[in-house]
């Protein structure tokens, strides 16, 4: 999918502007509509979990498309404008993965201690 470019910084992402102006409209109008509705992140990694003794935790390469719900956008959108790294929203990822795919918003998997998500290669959101 090609979205306009931004006029900031002549990006063509979904989510941000690559280098906001401090009144970058590019950049003000993603956020709302991310908080409204969430992201979905498009995503090909290694993924495990940290489980009690007797479940199935090994690593593996998934790939997945999931619907992440606005409280996580926001989350990644907010800890992104401050310039958070690699390593803290790929945790950010982790968790909201951990909720919506393994733990199917509390439906199952309740006792999971943490998701790893690793060796990323392919990482993409969108609105």
């Amino acid at each position: 999918m090609t979205h306009a470019p931004c006029p900031c910084c002549k990006s063509h992402s979904s989510v941000k502007c690559a280098a906001p102006a401090p009144d970058c409209w590019f950049s003000q109008a993603a956020r709302s509509p991310i908080e409204m509705g969430g992201i979905v992140i498009d995503t090909r990694a290694r993924m495990g979990y940290t489980a009690p003794i007797g479940s199935t935790d090994q690593d593996r390469i998934r790939h997945l498309t999931v619907a992440l719900p606005p409280v996580y956008a926001a989350r990644l959108f907010d800890a992104q404008e401050q310039g958070a790294t690699d390593q803290q929203l790929q945790e950010i990822a982790a968790e909201a993965l951990k909720e919506v795919y393994f733990q199917d918003g509390g439906r199952r998997a309740g006792s999971l201690e943490e998701v790893r998500f690793t060796d990323i290669e392919h990482l993409e959101f969108d609105l």
